[in-house]
């Protein structure tokens, strides 16, 4: 009986949470970007990022993004690593920050200390 039970856990119970966390990752209307800026066009609202890849997956997606706050965009350079929010309802970008180091940031005529 008790193998029986254990049997039953062991195939019934990754198959609830896995349908669970399909479902919760379903409804999820927003999702988090992390890349790097390849290009950046204020005047109309646009992003192209490629994204970062923490998984350790050999290909690199390069993709357009609008921007909700063209604001955001001003001083972006390509090179430059941003998070923000991908929002499924109106398919643009919010909360754009990004992540700069002294480093990112120095002329490349000047060494760091």
């Amino acid at each position: 009986m008790r193998r029986l039970h254990a049997l039953l856990t062991i195939c019934i119970f990754p198959a609830f949470c896995s349908e669970a966390f399909s479902a919760a990752a379903s409804t999820s209307l927003e999702s988090l970007v992390l890349g790097t800026v390849v290009s950046v066009n204020p005047a109309s609202a646009a992003i192209v990022i490629r994204e970062a890849n923490p998984f350790g997956h050999l290909r690199f997606q390069v993709k357009p993004y609008k921007v909700k706050q063209p604001s955001a965009l001003v001083g972006l350079r390509a090179g430059d690593r941003i998070m923000a929010v991908y929002s499924k309802k109106d398919g643009m970008l919010h909360r754009l920050k990004e992540s700069r180091t002294s480093r990112n940031r120095m002329p490349s005529s000047t060494t760091p200390p």
